[in-house]
């Protein structure tokens, strides 16, 4: 939570990281190279957005952080909502060997004892992964949206955005039934926002896929020592409806009919 960018305007680069190559051994290569000159293979359009308020909440062995979430409090009780999805695209040209390959993969696969990623864990686990305190490029849906979750307008931009603080559901839980803990008044807001979502939702015909998730603790060695259930509960839901509604706004706008 709380990205911090001094003085910086929107515009201003201030990071490029070395473009992707056509081979995994090149990729490995790969540099933090900072300047002062630009985002390198990044469009000429990009702008750094500030944001206020921003965190990410994942599983606690959660690698590979590709969302965060930003919100901020406006005038006449609006909201200002951010989410920041990783950008990949920066680092992978089309057609290149590492496009070739995660498109044949489709998907990373979570085993009980391991993930085998869709793309390289240089990249996946760290370039593109948004750890707290890092710049990192990013798709952005940026919602305007009043007390009652209804959005009233909203932007899809690049974004490069700073993380401060990464939770674990059951961090941002325990501050949900709480209602103490570090970024307690954030929490509480998106977790409210939340559940206007998903109310609004089933009002409008939504269907409740409820499920429960089958986790298993392994030794060192990868032997199975138990099973335990695990509960979905608001700190998941908060994530779920706002990934749900970055999905379907973008999905929305792309499809929107373009009259000539």
């Amino acid at each position: 939570i709380m990205t911090r960018y001094g003085g910086l305007t929107e515009g201003t680069a201030i990071a490029v990281l070395t473009q992707a190559s056509d081979t995994l051994g090149e990729l490995m290569g790969m540099g933090y190279t900072v300047t002062l000159d630009g985002f390198g293979t990044f469009k000429a359009t990009v702008g750094l957005k500030r944001f206020k308020e921003m965190d990410t909440i994942d599983g606690d062995d959660t690698k590979d952080i590709d969302d965060a979430i930003s919100i901020e409090r406006l005038e006449n009780n609006n909201f200002k909502l951010g989410v920041h999805i990783a950008d990949v695209t920066h680092y992978i040209r089309p057609g290149s060997l590492l496009d070739q390959e995660a498109s044949e993969r489709g998907t990373s696969v979570y085993l009980v004892d391991r993930t085998i990623p869709m793309l390289p864990e240089r990249l996946s686990n760290q370039l593109c992964s948004l750890r707290p305190h890092e710049d990192k490029c990013c798709f952005s849906v940026l919602f305007k949206m009043d007390a009652a979750a209804n959005v009233k307008e909203y932007q899809i931009v690049h974004t490069l955005i700073n993380s401060d603080r990464r939770f674990t559901y059951e961090e941002a839980q325990t501050v949900i039934e709480t209602g103490e803990g570090e970024m307690k008044e954030e929490i509480l807001m998106l977790n409210e926002l939340a559940k206007k979502l998903r109310e609004n939702r089933f009002v409008n015909g939504a269907i409740a896929f409820e499920r429960t998730e089958v986790r298993f603790e392994i030794d060192d060695k990868g032997k199975p020592l138990s099973v335990y259930f695990k509960e979905s509960k608001e700190a998941n839901k908060l994530i779920e409806e706002f990934m749900l509604l970055a999905n379907r706004t973008v999905a929305e706008h792309i499809g929107k009919v373009k009259l000539k």
